[in-house]
């Protein structure tokens, strides 16, 4: 089984689990363990049973927290009650009614996902198996600022609701919302619209896409996995939300994350460099920085107390950067070629070779040279907008 497949969920349920309340504070800004992580392979490959295996220990707090809150209705239904006998108009002031909490949900809208997150701001993780169902969702009813909203949860900016129907407004200060999910390769096209692209959408995503996939192994009798050490382990990092813990960078894990910083701005100054990339380039130092604060985070979780960030740590951060980097460009030439509507002319051909090469040293007059055609045809094809001085079809020269 590829590593991917394992590590997308684990990153987004234990960054869940351990929450907002767990801050990396570094490198001018402070960072939760903030997640958005897809699992992209073919069908049949295997790659949700690993998702739920990892994410059922969300399930289970979710369990906990779903008797706690039926119980605390129940005592809020009690009190409403006595209040209202002990008045005598029956108007009397209501305590407020208790907040759903959940750490985990499946399936939903926007609208219910924001009172979900109003009882649960601390830390919730959103699983979807196909996540393709959920990108259709978005903006399929015309409702509008649907992806401005999830930017602001990718951020952890807080929100405020006016519920009409109690006459209400519930604030949130801030929020942690995490994604985990899968899709195959040959809808990611149809998932990802130029609008995903062109507003920062896509960027945000962590993209897990494994090079091979190794032939599934048919067992006489199928072993499944124990994870009784990973369910402690998410229920450890839970039950630290209550310490609000503050994480910071030892000086040789600060040093790594400077040099990382540098190579990021280098690769903006590449002369190829799309404005995509540039888009990608500049999101990946935030997750080098969350991707620091879960892995210290699990640390802890785990037996070590200490708060600090280690070198070893924030380098295992940049190399999954690196390769986060490269899965994003992976899609990102799949969303391209998949969204053209028509196959490129040879106009087309011959402008998109240039502007690619031209800082390589390739001219107009050796390209005429490489195609046998002349160079103002050449000019006309990098420069459609000028006006032409002889024949500009190639079959014709």
């Amino acid at each position: 089984m590829p590593t991917e497949f394992v590590l997308s969920p684990l990153l987004a349920v234990a960054g869940a689990a351990a929450g907002r309340q767990s801050i990396l504070d570094g490198r001018g800004y402070k960072n939760p363990p903030c997640f958005w992580c897809v699992v992209i392979a073919d069908p049949g490959s295997n790659k949700s049973y690993p998702q739920k295996l990892i994410s059922d220990p969300l399930l289970d707090i979710n369990k906990v927290l779903a008797e706690a809150y039926d119980e605390e209705l129940q005592e809020w239904k009690a009190k409403c009650a006595a209040i209202s006998k002990g008045s005598k108009d029956g108007n009397a002031p209501q305590p407020p009614k208790p907040q759903k909490r959940r750490v985990c949900v499946s399936d939903t809208t926007r609208e219910a996902l924001a009172e979900i997150l109003v009882g649960s701001p601390d830390g919730l993780c959103q699983i979807r198996d196909e996540l393709s169902g959920w990108l259709g969702d978005i903006g399929r009813y015309g409702k509008s600022g649907e992806i401005s909203t999830y930017l602001s949860y990718w951020t952890g900016e807080g929100f405020t609701i006016d519920r009409k129907s109690e006459e209400s407004t519930a604030i949130v200060d801030a929020v942690l919302y995490n994604l985990c999910g899968t899709i195959q390769p040959g809808i990611l096209a149809d998932s990802f619209s130029q609008q995903h692209i062109s507003n920062g959408f896509t960027h945000r995503f962590m993209f897990f896409w494994p090079q091979i996939v190794a032939k599934k192994v048919i067992e006489r009798t199928p072993t499944v996995p124990d994870m009784t050490a990973w369910n402690s382990l998410i229920n450890s990092l839970y039950s630290l939300r209550q310490q609000k813990i503050t994480l910071t960078l030892s000086d040789e894990a600060n040093n790594v994350a400077m040099d990382y910083e540098r190579e990021i701005e280098d690769s903006k100054d590449v002369a190829d460099v799309v404005p995509y990339e540039k888009g990608v380039l500049s999101k990946l130092d935030i997750i080098m920085l969350r991707l620091a604060c879960v892995a210290r985070m699990l640390a802890i979780a785990d037996g070590d107390n200490s708060h600090e960030v280690t070198a070893t740590e924030m380098k295992w951060a940049c190399d999954l950067c690196r390769y986060l980097h490269q899965t994003q460009m992976r899609v990102y030439e799949e969303l391209q070629s998949g969204n053209r509507q028509r196959p490129m002319n040879d106009r087309e051909l011959i402008r998109a070779f240039f502007k690619r090469f031209e800082s390589k040293g390739v001219t107009q007059g050796k390209l005429a040279k490489l195609l046998n055609t002349s160079q103002p045809y050449i000019s006309q094809c990098v420069n459609p907008k000028a006006k032409p001085t002889q024949k500009t079809e190639l079959s014709e020269q």
